[in-house]
């Protein structure tokens, strides 16, 4: 803040100043870095002030009580322009700048400044009242907080920010009441009626995604906003339908399908696939994959073409349901709708068919899917191939059909693909541009995950075919193995005792002890695997001494219990009494 025009700054910026780190003084301000400094709460920079948000992207400033401070962010920011572009070029604090080019002829008023427009500092305040009530506020202490915001310069357009915003904080039922304040508040003669459809459509949404996050009572509240969109003379759309229909339940669901198809909305090619894939989705999450796959036979029956969204949500339903045949015929359909350009099938609706192939007993079809899809990638780009869900999927088609060398194979293409030593975790991929699945696999930190999640498969596939040597040094050598891959190791040293007779034993409980279980569930797996693995081997004292140091560890479930009664019975028949009467109690 400069008083007077550009000379020293006032005493209460300096004293603001320095308060301020020094890393954050000293460094040019710019937009990401600004969003890094408000996570460490810096004294003058917090964005959930009931001012203007502390530092505004629309000014470029910061702000200093009442005053604000010139800090002027590069690169200008999109929107409303910032002080530089206001200035120097002569603008009016729209998109372009309105003056003289180069600026200083041109006029410099406070809207070429880059101020905030009235209508988004109103939304800043709305919010800011809005966050402070518990979601399900009565209308009256809406009205109170919408009054106290000032929110007469809100246009229809900021309340549908406001909306969304709610929706994106999931406080449906305050996004609900504000509907109800807006509908109820005086309108002036000419002025469009509110609630208007886009906000209508933005409560629907809201309650859809509550609905997929099991709140029971948002079925209902979407229903009675599509009534009152009726009430108020606001027709409904295709996306008011499909967003009702996927808050419902399966039973109303069914009934909002059905006064969609009895209305003109029905004969809309475009519309008319929300509705119907909302439907489906809905009896998926019910439970009920049947249903969806019979809503697609009547959308068709019907004479609606189905698009990439339902033609994904039946191979969901054929994958719940393990009907590989059913969603070998619908992945068919997809490649024909995308017959001009089959490189640009969904990765998704790929590996969705591939998982749903395999849980159907028809690895070989999945496969063969796959080997389609990387030929239709390769002829679209050289560089292009199958995301790593993909690979998961052909690799877990491997494991099921025992196919070792097919897995060892499609391992290392991956990673090739990916570059780097060996395809380590620090490894970076070849080829591809922004839009390559595996780049955006390794930029978004997934890639240690994938690796250990497709190296597991391949131990897998090496168990199933009965490489059991090669699945035991597989999992030895990969870095970071996920748990399951360990339950595949030492069932291999099992098999290794029991069809081979090679005491595998010290093995098994190397491997064991050198990698601690992640979470519960993979712990009670290996541990078990690790009992069976002595048993198989004949390694009776070992399991007594593996079973001892669970059970101090209060890690002994009944599998290991019956396993350790089968060892003393063995071994030491004086504990073989009290085993069986605690593997007979668990």
């Amino acid at each position: 803040h400069y008083p007077g025009g550009r000379g020293p700054r006032c005493a209460a910026c300096l004293a603001s100043m320095a308060s301020v780190p020094v890393l954050v003084s000293t460094l040019t301000w710019c937009t990401p870095f600004v969003r890094r400094a408000t996570v460490v709460s810096s004294p003058v920079c917090d964005l959930r002030s009931s001012r203007s948000g502390d530092y505004s992207q629309n000014t470029g400033r910061w702000s200093c009580g009442d005053r604000m401070l010139d800090r002027r962010p590069a690169p200008p920011i999109e929107g409303a322009t910032n002080a530089a572009r206001g200035g120097d070029d002569g603008g009016d604090g729209s998109r372009g700048g309105g003056g003289s080019k180069g600026g200083r002829s041109g006029k410099r008023s406070s809207a070429g400044r880059g101020r905030a427009k009235p209508g988004r500092a109103a939304v800043g305040r709305v919010l800011h009242k809005l966050r402070s009530l518990p979601d399900g506020a009565s209308s009256s202490e809406i009205g109170l907080a919408l009054g106290a915001a000032r929110p007469s310069q809100l246009s229809a357009r900021d309340y549908t920010t406001v909306l969304t915003t709610l929706r994106s904080e999931r406080k449906w039922r305050t996004a609900l009441q504000l509907s109800e304040v807006l509908a109820a508040q005086p309108r002036e003669e000419g002025a469009p009626a509110l609630p208007n459809r886009l906000h209508y459509n933005a409560l629907l949404a809201a309650c859809a995604d509550a609905a997929r996050r099991r709140d029971a009572a948002a079925g209902d509240a979407a229903l009675g906003v599509l009534r009152k969109m009726e009430e108020r003379g606001v027709a409904p759309d295709s996306r008011s339908f499909s967003a009702a229909v996927a808050a419902a339940e399966p039973a109303g669901a069914e009934g909002l399908l059905a006064e969609f198809e009895s209305s003109a909305l029905a004969s809309d090619p475009e519309g008319a696939p929300f509705v119907y894939c909302a439907a489906m989705r809905a009896s998926l999450r019910a439970g009920e994959w049947e249903a969806a796959l019979s809503l697609l036979d009547r959308m068709r029956a019907r004479g609606v073409d189905p698009d990439s969204h339902c033609l994904g949500a039946a191979l969901e339903a054929c994958r719940a349901g393990r009907d590989g045949e059913r969603a070998e015929a619908e992945f068919a359909a997809a490649r024909t709708m995308h017959a001009d350009a089959p490189h640009r099938l969904s990765g998704v609706l790929v590996s969705t068919a591939m998982g749903a192939c395999v849980r159907g007993g028809r690895w070989e079809s999945a496969l063969a899917i796959f080997d389609a899809h990387a030929a239709d990638l390769a002829a679209g780009s050289p560089d292009a191939g199958p995301d790593p869900f993909c690979y998961a999927a052909a690799l877990a088609a491997c494991r099921r059909g025992g196919q070792a060398a097919r897995a060892v194979g499609l391992l290392a293409r991956f990673e090739e693909k990916l570059g780097g030593e060996a395809g380590g975790e620090d490894a970076q991929p070849t080829g591809g541009g922004e839009g390559d699945p595996l780049r955006a696999t390794v930029e978004g930190g997934q890639l240690r995950a994938t690796l250990a999640h497709l190296r597991e498969q391949t131990v897998g596939a090496c168990l199933a075919a009965g490489w059991l040597d090669e699945a035991v040094e597989r999992h030895r050598g990969a870095r970071s193995p996920s748990d399951r891959s360990l339950v595949f190791a030492l069932r291999a040293c099992g098999q290794l005792g029991l069809l081979r007779g090679a005491d595998a034993s010290s093995t098994a409980l190397q491997l064991h002890a050198a990698q601690p279980a992640a979470d519960l569930a993979g712990q009670i797996e290996a541990d078990e695997a690790l009992l069976s693995a002595l048993a198989s081997c004949g390694a009776w004292p070992a399991l007594l001494a593996a079973y001892d140091d669970l059970a101090a560890e209060s890690k002994a479930r009944r599998p290991c219990l019956n396993l350790a009664a089968q060892a003393a019975r063995a071994t030491d028949s004086d504990r073989a009494p009290e085993l069986a009467a605690l593997a007979a109690a668990a």
